[in-house]
């Protein structure tokens, strides 16, 4: 049994002119008969037209010429340019979590204090519950108090440890 509107049709490429075919239900948006044919007529469609205020930019990463439109604004050429420019101006101090380097000791013992706090919270985060990509979080921070005891110490999952650096960083 065949559906209503199904069927295809004969349809000429705007580009090349070769006739290829479609079904009817798709005939409102097919006008090229391939991917390349449709990236030359979009460029030609594109070429001499303003298209809502386009300008030419030289991305800071690659240094390439490139056409954004005004309402957009991209600083950069692509995505992955665009990435490189923002890792840069969140580096180090930038970044709005610095507090001042990294100093990853924890003291002497503390691969065994992890293990006790993470037992007695029974290996789930003490907000949300949470049993994966656990993290020990200070309540005072280690920097300040130099505090491994276990009343300091609570099992929190990576997002709500985040959460709770955000506070200490607006504080």
């Amino acid at each position: 049994m065949r559906k209503r509107g199904s069927g295809k049709k004969e349809i000429k490429c705007r580009v090349c002119g070769k006739l290829f075919s479609a079904y009817k239900c798709f005939l409102p948006r097919r006008k090229y008969c391939s991917i390349k044919c449709r990236n030359v007529g979009n460029g030609r469609e594109m070429e001499g037209r303003d298209l809502g205020g386009s300008i030419k930019k030289i991305c800071p990463i690659c240094k390439k010429e490139f056409r954004t439109f005004k309402s957009f604004d991209s600083e950069c050429c692509s995505d992955k340019c665009r990435h490189i420019l923002h890792r840069e101006k969140i580096k180090g101090e930038k970044h709005p979590l610095w507090i001042g380097g990294g100093n990853a000791w924890r003291g002497c013992d503390w691969k065994y204090i992890k293990l006790l706090v993470l037992e007695r919270d029974n290996y789930q985060c003490r907000v949300c519950g949470k049993t994966k990509r656990l993290h020990i979080h200070h309540k005072v921070p280690y920097r300040i108090s130099k505090d491994n005891s276990l009343e300091n110490l609570i099992t929190l999952c990576m997002s709500c440890h985040m959460k709770e650096e955000r506070k200490l960083c607006q504080n």
